[in-house]
């Protein structure tokens, strides 16, 4: 981490940022100093069992990790205390996006260059998560999904997932390099095209000086094709470039993906406006940022006010999301199409009372296992949702406001927030403790809720 911290500490240096330089440079030692300590405390600790450090794993390191990133916002922005820090290290890491610095001074070079880092790495460690640990617990239903990235003896937990990083890293650098180069070639600021690059592909909708926006219709052009790659395969991009053979691009998840987005898009261009203004380029956009969890707009959309159909497009697209192994958020399109089949066969079986209907994916049936593991996810997020709306209630919040916070962090789906709500006043004004729920549930968003209900198992504690 230390050494990731030592690129914003340079590039402070050079554009002569000196706050920036001294909060790096502070960062960097206390980094050091700590990781050091956790290293030679931990270096002969005791093996804990494997489902239960499957578990509590992703949540520890992530709020490890979260708070060590979240030091140089801690001291380029004293006077916000520790918990926005907190919350933005932690929203750049879950690959949220959303900033509780927006209302500050604008973002140096070093600090922006420090969100698209951890943006970018948290997209690959997100994928990676799904790949290895994940799939392992079956959550969500993920081993009913063939991956193509074959790790075979690599081990379990954090072993197994450093194996599939670094499976992933060539794939995931490449195509973020071709993103940059096209939207440096298309006319953005090199630095911007760097950052809006790192943000599309970690699907976090981050820029150096523009908000959300997305100016000019070539970058545009560039962004959501962009979006619709990090929302699709990152396992068959590594497939690939390894030239594995019968590697097929259009799998049934890319397919719905490309389905929804259209759909999305017509359905946002023909749906009652109001006193908004905006096209159909304008809403095919949306319909991708949305579905994509990344929540860049165009430069010409204006929203006023809250347009409730085009609200409820926005969250249908944003809960269901792009594929499992993309860097968005969402429940995923894999469940979506189980959730489908499922309702599908209950009709069927409604006609046919007698009659097998077997429910099938890809052409191979159903374990039950993975069709009770996708309920359990389903109901994790809405029960999850309703918590978190209320827990916001009781704290004074107001209850629309609640329902954006709530909905977008577990969704991953920051930036979106001004685009679902348009009267949202922004999150850089909220509690120290809103921030502090927020943080998890960001963490529980990325690590998926049906993980930790397994916590709330009896069995789960017993050896």
């Amino acid at each position: 981490m230390a050494a990731l911290e030592v690129l914003p500490f340079l590039v402070a240096l050079v554009e002569g940022e000196p706050e920036a330089a001294s909060a790096f440079g502070s960062s960097i030692v206390l980094t050091l100093f700590i990781g050091g300590g956790f290293f030679l405390g931990f270096r002969s600790a005791v093996r804990v069992p494997v489902k239960v450090a499957s578990i509590f794993l992703p949540l520890l390191a992530g709020l490890a990790i979260g708070t060590a990133v979240a030091f140089p916002f801690y001291f380029m922005h004293f006077d916000r205390g520790p918990f926005a820090a907190l919350y933005e290290g932690i929203s750049m890491l879950t690959t949220n996006g959303a900033s509780a610095y927006t209302d500050d001074e604008p973002a140096t070079h070093a600090e922006s260059l420090w969100r698209a880092i951890i943006a970018w790495c948290g997209g690959l460690i997100s994928v990676a998560l799904t790949l290895s640990i994940l799939t392992s617990l079956n959550s969500g239903g993920l081993q009913a999904y063939k991956s193509k990235l074959q790790l075979g003896d690599s081990g379990a937990g954090a072993a197994r997932l450093r194996s599939t990083v670094r499976a992933l890293v060539p794939a995931y650098f490449l195509v973020t390099l071709i993103c940059l180069t096209l939207l440096i070639v298309s006319g953005m600021d090199p630095f911007n095209s760097l950052v809006v690059a790192m943000g599309t592909i970690s699907t976090t909708g981050i820029s150096h000086d523009m908000g959300n926006k997305v100016l000019g219709l070539g970058p545009q052009i560039i962004v959501l094709i962009f979006m619709v790659m990090a929302s699709l395969h990152w396992d068959y991009f590594y497939a690939k470039l390894k030239q594995a053979r019968n590697v097929r691009f259009m799998t049934t998840e890319t397919k719905q993906v490309m389905i929804m987005a259209l759909l999305g898009g017509m359905c946002l261009t023909v749906l009652p406006k109001g006193e908004s203004d905006y096209g159909a380029w304008d809403a095919l956009f949306l319909s991708v940022s949305a579905l994509s969890t990344t929540g860049y707009v165009t430069d010409t959309l204006e929203l006023d006010g809250v347009l409730l159909p085009l609200s409820i497009s926005l969250f249908i697209l944003a809960a269901i999301g792009g594929t499992v192994t993309g860097t968005g958020g969402g429940i995923k399109q894999l469940r979506f199409r189980v959730l489908t089949l499922l309702a599908r066969s209950e009709l069927r079986r409604l006609a046919h009372p007698h009659g097998v209907v077997p429910i099938k994916l890809s052409g191979v049936r159903l374990a039950k296992q993975d069709i009770e593991s996708v309920w359990l996810l389903f109901g994790s997020f809405m029960i999850a949702m309703v918590f978190i709306c209320i827990v916001f209630a009781v704290f004074g919040m107001h209850f629309q406001d609640a329902i954006v916070l709530a909905f977008t962090g577990l969704t991953l789906s920051g930036p979106l927030a001004t685009s679902i709500d348009p009267t949202f006043a922004g999150f850089s004004g909220l509690a120290d403790l809103d921030y502090l729920i927020l943080s998890f549930v960001m963490l529980f968003g990325r690590v998926e809720m049906s993980v930790f209900m397994a916590l709330l198992a009896r069995t789960f504690w017993q050896r």
